[in-house]
């Protein structure tokens, strides 16, 4: 199993809620991150926890982990149900 750190593929922006990070958000299962992963986890024969900042429509944002199988299926997905607001 290969687990990756807390939106992986993009900047840290987690302690704050800006708009312009909005162009990091991508569509799980069908954004590109996920896809490469699937294809990862196809060629490895690993499982694969895909922690990404997903949009599920707009003004819909979450904190998103896909898990993706060995053989590169995707198996479902965790949501945080928002994004930390932290000050620092």
């Amino acid at each position: 199993i290969i687990g990756f750190q807390e939106v992986f593929n993009a900047p840290y922006f987690c302690q704050v809620q800006e708009p312009e990070h909005y162009r990091w958000a991508e569509p799980v299962p069908d954004g590109p991150t996920v896809k490469r992963m699937q294809d990862l986890a196809r060629e490895t024969g690993m499982v694969i926890v895909v922690p990404v900042f997903e949009i599920e429509q707009s003004g819909f944002y979450y904190n998103t982990a896909a898990v993706i199988d060995a053989d590169g299926s995707y198996l479902g997905k965790y949501r945080k149900h928002h994004i930390p607001q932290v000050k620092g």
